[in-house]
């Protein structure tokens, strides 16, 4: 389903009652959708792709199994948890974000967050990807990748991060 440049301002959820896919796939970005109604949030879904890139959200959360691409960059997101919900890739670019908790991750991009002071993910022993350039703040630890043995594009340039170890990087044998 692909409702992006419509200058939506809510979400007709409604349209989701009859669509009967466990893979869905819903274009919403490009609109001005300020909060995503609570009957989409209490529904279990496994979405294929979620895009809300570029609407007016404030706050997002969902209830889902399993995302393969969420995509929420240039909102104005100030704080995002998906405590139950693995998620392959996602993107919060150029949003507000002060803190971040994910679960389970393979591709993270949050690029341009520079309010961001907590970043927490609870398993990032798939994360082979992770984009954190410009950020501020020193939240990028290699506490937080120290099971990254996955990772092979790791992008910090413009982040404060402190000082590194000779051998910060020496499990992370995958890195291009």
């Amino acid at each position: 389903i692909d409702l992006s440049y419509n200058k939506l301002t809510v979400f007709p959820v409604n349209i989701l009652d009859a669509v009967s896919s466990n893979s869905l796939s819903l274009n919403l970005g490009h609109n001005q959708i300020d909060e995503i109604s609570t009957p989409l949030i209490r529904k279990i879904w496994s979405f294929s792709k979620l895009d809300l890139s570029y609407n007016n959200l404030k706050n997002f959360t969902i209830n889902c199994d399993f995302i393969n691409a969420l995509l929420l960059n240039d909102n104005q997101l100030a704080y995002f948890s998906t405590p139950n919900c693995t998620i392959d890739r996602l993107s919060l670019s150029n949003n507000e974000l002060t803190e971040l908790d994910v679960a389970k991750i393979s591709s993270l991009s949050l690029s341009r967050n520079i309010r961001l002071k907590k970043l927490t993910i609870s398993d990032a022993s798939d994360l082979d990807t992770l984009v954190a350039s410009d950020l501020s703040a020193n939240v990028i630890t290699m506490e937080t990748l120290k099971n990254s043995t996955q990772m092979e594009v790791l992008d910090l340039s413009g982040t404060f991060l402190g000082p590194l170890q000779f051998d910060t990087f020496a499990e992370m044998t995958m890195l291009k």
